[in-house]
C-alpha cells in the first residue's frame, strides 16, 4: 500500500501542473481549456507516481533523492559557476 505522504506528493505535483498550465494560458490571454488541464494534471500525477514506484515507494529514498537534487539545483543558481 502506498504511504499517505507519497499520495499527498502525487496530488501536489498534479495540482502544480494544472496551476502552471493555467498561468501559462493566462499570460497568453487565452482561455483555460479544462479538458487539457485535467489531462496535464492526470499525467503529471501519474508520472510522479511512476517515479515514486520506480524508486521503491520508500519515504527515505525519496527524501534522500530530493535533498540531493535540491542541493545541486541551489548550487547552480548561487555564486559563480564552476565549469
Amino acid at each position: 500500500m502506498i504511504d499517505t505522504n507519497l499520495l499527498i506528493l502525487i496530488v501536489m505535483v498534479a495540482f502544480a501542473g494544472v496551476v502552471v498550465y493555467a498561468v501559462e494560458r493566462y499570460t497568453k490571454k487565452q482561455p483555460v481549456d479544462w479538458m487539457d488541464a485535467s489531462k496535464i494534471g492526470l499525467l503529471s500525477g501519474a508520472g510522479a507516481g511512476g517515479l515514486l514506484y520506480a524508486m521503491g515507494g520508500d519515504t527515505e529514498a525519496v527524501t534522500t533523492t530530493v535533498t540531493t537534487a535540491s542541493s545541486v539545483v541551489q548550487d547552480m543558481f548561487v555564486g559563480r559557476p564552476s565549469f
